[in-house]
């Protein structure tokens, strides 16, 4: 992003003159981890940002570390009527187990799988919940995706 601004006067006139740019650089996604599975989405997407949602969850490292953030690990849950859900984030604090963090995204009441639920975690901690049995339609609210923030370009 550049700005350009100057002023030129004189006994009878005054001229200003500003040109302003701002474009985004494919190599430098600002502070957004992509992996090459979520860039790849985003090059689908073409002029639809309906789609522009990808997991948020990561593998805790050296680079994302856990002390003090709220971890989880996948487990598969099987519900009474023989439905298998795979991949559900379970809150962890077992160091051993907990292998993820996860950014989670309010989509709307019934349109997400996992609700706030009640800690004494230092922080919000999401939990999955179950369709509903007759419908088979989501409960909750939030989904553990992000946004990508897709690229524009403004000129003046």
């Amino acid at each position: 992003m550049y700005t350009v601004s100057s002023t030129y006067e004189d006994e009878r006139w005054k001229l200003d003159f500003n040109v302003f740019s701002e474009q985004d650089n494919k190599n430098s996604p600002g502070n957004q981890f992509l992996t090459d599975e979520d860039k790849l989405l985003l090059a689908q997407l073409g002029d639809s940002l309906d789609g522009a949602f990808v997991n948020s969850f990561r593998p805790v490292s050296d680079e994302n570390p856990s002390t003090n953030a709220i971890t989880y690990s996948l487990r598969d849950t099987t519900l009474e009527n023989g439905l298998t859900f795979q991949n559900i984030l379970v809150f962890d604090t077992d160091v051993e187990k907990a292998l993820l963090t996860a950014g989670f995204t309010d989509l709307g009441e019934g349109l997400g799988n996992y609700i706030i639920g009640n800690s004494l975690a230092n922080g919000r901690v999401y939990e999955w919940i179950s369709p509903d049995p007759v419908t088979g339609l989501p409960r909750g609210r939030f989904e553990p995706k992000q946004r990508i923030i897709t690229p524009k370009n403004n000129k003046c």
